[in-house]
């Protein structure tokens, strides 16, 4: 099964409407288009080999595009542990 983003964006607004106290904690993949060539040479390495293994990226975020939807969201607190 694959997510789209409207499911991870119904996710975490499901999250977020829980009662205060609550807390979620996952990881991401930086939009490729952010990273230098070096890393961006390192995501496609990665990113092939994960896909021949069945397990595509299926989705990236920009880290301050993500945080700014995450408090839109009413998320009070988001730590964003970097790379």
């Amino acid at each position: 099964m694959y997510l789209t983003s409207s499911a991870i964006e119904g996710t975490l607004r499901f999250v977020a409407s829980m009662p205060a106290g609550s807390r979620v904690v996952f990881d991401y993949m930086i939009s490729p288009s952010l990273l230098s060539p070096a890393a961006r040479m390192f995501f496609d390495g990665l990113a092939l080999r994960v896909a021949l293994a069945g397990e595509p990226f299926q989705t990236s975020f920009n880290p301050s595009s993500l945080k700014t939807t995450l408090q839109n969201m009413g998320f009070g607190l988001v730590v964003d542990m970097g790379p």
